[in-house]
């Protein structure tokens, strides 16, 4: 396919013939720009459904673990750079997304694991689980049960506020499930400066 060449005679014909338009009455639009900034990300959750149950992950936000080599043991610092790179990920810094499990069974609202709550032991990322809940439209009031998969600060921290209230206020009288063989090896390091007996 041949295209015409485009010359001096070309444009002024054009110019000349939209002129011409403008003269006769012809309807100008203005020219569309793009879509405006929003500066904002997206809700931090997804929605699906496991039958008729509807499943909800959100986010605690950004979990930072530092320098990986000491995340991946068994595997050299060189081997695990090269991955991380291979990858397109920063080969100084592990970052992964942590992200709780909201179950909805019609009956029941069963929250998976709290998140890091108000405490920055990972940075300024974390923290973020109570708001993504209420972008996915769901009240901590209403969370019925919460089990923990461990009882590691970044999956439990969030029951309880900076304040000491609970997050969770169906905890004081709704049970708290996690695995037994955890609670008794839980020792000081991940306590610190929390009061669980509240």
């Amino acid at each position: 396919m041949t295209h015409p060449a485009l010359s001096r005679r070309t444009l002024l014909g054009a110019g000349a013939a939209a002129v011409a338009g403008v003269a006769a009455g012809l309807p100008v639009r203005p020219a569309l720009a793009k879509a405006p900034q929003l500066n904002t990300q997206a809700p931090y959750f997804y929605r699906f459904r496991i039958g008729s149950i509807e499943a909800t992950v959100v986010s605690d936000g950004a979990l930072p673990l530092g320098e990986p080599s000491a995340s991946f043991l068994g595997t050299s610092k060189e081997e695990v750079g090269k991955m991380l790179t291979e990858h397109f990920l920063p080969a100084d810094n592990v970052v992964l997304e942590q992200n709780a499990l909201v179950v909805n069974t019609g009956d029941k609202l069963v929250l998976f694991d709290t998140g890091m709550g108000g405490l920055k032991l990972f940075g300024p990322t974390t923290g973020r689980l109570l708001s993504s809940m209420k972008q996915a439209g769901i009240d901590p009031k209403d969370i019925d049960a919460v089990v923990m998969s461990h009882a590691h600060i970044d999956h439990c921290g969030g029951c309880m506020a900076d304040d000491g209230t609970r997050n969770f206020p169906a905890l004081i009288s709704s049970p708290t499930f996690g695995p037994l063989t955890v609670y008794p090896s839980w020792n000081a390091r991940y306590t610190t400066g929390m009061n669980m007996s509240r």
